[in-house]
């Protein structure tokens, strides 16, 4: 069994390497071009990871390269958290920054859908109304870079 490294450390090394590595069009500009460039670049990136999952349903009956096209997808999807890595760096915000936004917006609308039962906390060490005053400080923020 591969070693685990799913540590904060590795995280931010990620981050570095995909700040210094942010190579394109307007890079570094924290400008609507940069954040319209990143943008299509999550757009083009799902496409390909959605291609290759299409391959995976449609050669299952088959089972040929069936492993190669999953391995495929999870290198697109890899992709895809540059970019999304990259969007957050230029908004001015964390991975985890986002990961409170997001899970602020999904328990906000399970509990807005009738789904009480499943709108469970996920976070012991902040509470959902420090979530939320979290969250607007980031869209404050994030609304002053652009």
């Amino acid at each position: 069994m591969a070693k685990s490294y799913t540590t904060k450390a590795y995280e931010h090394e990620y981050e570095k390497f995909v700040d210094k590595g942010a190579f394109y069009y307007k890079h570094h500009t924290k400008s609507r071009e940069e954040l319209s460039y990143l943008g299509l670049g999550i757009a083009g990136e799902a496409g390909e990871c959605s291609d290759a999952i299409k391959k995976i349903i449609r050669e299952d009956n088959f089972r040929l390269g069936y492993d190669n096209h999953i391995l495929k997808a999870i290198y697109e999807a890899g992709d895809n958290l540059w970019y999304i890595v990259r969007m957050c760096q230029v908004a001015g915000i964390t991975v985890e920054d986002l990961r409170i936004m997001n899970t602020v917006k999904l328990f906000d609308r399970l509990r807005a859908n009738g789904k009480e039962e499943f709108a469970h906390w996920p976070y012991q060490t902040m509470t959902y109304a420090e979530a939320k005053e979290h969250v607007k400080a980031m869209e404050d923020l994030i609304e002053g870079v652009f």
